[in-house]
């Protein structure tokens, strides 16, 4: 999935928060967390990083992959791997790149 259809594997859909305001009054934002404890940006440029620290201070989120427009991730049991022609970058205590092709071991 894009978007809503990728944040929703996370650990929770916080980050759906950025974009989307909580008209509903949600106050449950678990999701399916299948992809190891990770929470999911979408549409990721570089000026949210500073977002994204904000919102792991707020709501205590531990580790996000951010997923630049245009890839995606292929998760089995086994591993996350970023397929696409960019990086996809990983926020916990810190910043760092995931490589195309690149695999998380789960």
């Amino acid at each position: 999935g894009g978007s809503a259809g990728a944040i929703i594997f996370g650990r929770t859909i916080i980050p759906s928060l950025e974009a989307d305001e909580n008209k509903v009054n949600l106050t449950n934002f678990s999701a399916m967390n299948l992809m190891n404890n990770f929470d999911i940006w979408c549409h990721y440029i570089k000026k949210d990083d500073a977002t994204i620290k904000k919102f792991m201070k707020e709501y205590k989120l531990e580790k996000i992959i951010s997923l630049p427009e245009g890839i995606g991730l292929i998760v089995t049991n086994k591993k996350i791997e970023v397929i696409g022609k960019k990086s996809a970058y990983i926020f916990g205590k810190k910043k760092r790149k995931l490589n195309v092709e690149e695999r998380l071991v789960k």
